[in-house]
């Protein structure tokens, strides 16, 4: 039983340190190619971001928790 816990782990290490960093930086291309169309799409696009309703919850739950349990368990 121990042995599928490890691999559990090992598993979703891997998967907490790709996921957040992936989405995070997919979410700033698609944000940044609006600055190919006109600055004026860029600030809307920028505006939009900022403006989420659950935007604390989402950086926290999404990015911040999944990467210090990545960080803590490769130490």
């Amino acid at each position: 039983m121990g042995v599928n816990k490890e691999f559990f782990n090992r598993r979703l290490h891997s998967l907490l340190g790709v996921i957040p960093v992936g989405l995070f930086l997919v979410q700033h291309l698609v944000i940044n190619h609006f600055a190919t169309r006109s600055p004026e799409a860029f600030n809307e696009a920028a505006h939009f971001m900022e403006m989420l309703p659950f935007r604390y919850a989402l950086e926290i739950f999404v990015i911040f928790l999944p990467i210090l349990y990545h960080a803590i368990y490769g130490v």
